[in-house]
């Protein structure tokens, strides 16, 4: 799921920041729980790509 409410435009100017710690946060969440994840560089240099 999205937290729509909190999304910002690809042009505001702390997007990369966002995006970046985000992808960190998620990959903390489900590593925390036991799971299996990507390195957070990867995956943020995938969707940018």
């Amino acid at each position: 799921m999205f937290d729509f409410g909190s999304a910002v435009d690809t042009m505001h100017p702390n997007a990369q920041n966002f995006l970046e710690r985000d992808i960190k946060n998620m990959s903390y969440f489900f590593a925390k729980r036991g799971l299996t994840v990507v390195n957070p560089a990867d995956v943020l240099a995938k969707i940018t790509s």
